[in-house]
């Protein structure tokens, strides 16, 4: 086998990954109050990349606001966004203006 098979191979492989539905494969938005953390007032208290943070360090489990439940292992900045998940930080942001 050449290099440019081997090349071939691996794009093949890959490519299907791209547009997986699996949850896994997607980044989360998660809600520190969801998560058992009580959020302070506004611009205080825990956020939501300190509660993945924490759960990364402890191998514990979230929940995103669209309902899956992981552990986080790695940076999310790569994966596509939950479409779910925005729906509902949409709906979360719609109902703390009232």
């Amino acid at each position: 086998m050449t290099d440019t098979d081997s090349r071939l191979d691996v794009e093949i492989d890959l490519a299907p990954l791209e547009h997986s539905d699996d949850p896994n494969l997607r980044a989360h938005i998660v809600r520190p109050i969801d998560n058992g953390v009580p959020n302070g007032p506004k611009g205080e208290g825990v956020t939501a990349q300190d509660v993945i943070d924490l759960a990364r360090l402890n191998g514990t489990e979230v929940v995103a606001l669209c309902g899956h439940r992981f552990v986080p292992k790695h940076s999310t900045v790569a994966l596509t966004a939950c479409g779910t998940c925005f729906e509902a930080a949409a709906a979360i942001g719609r109902e703390e203006r009232w």
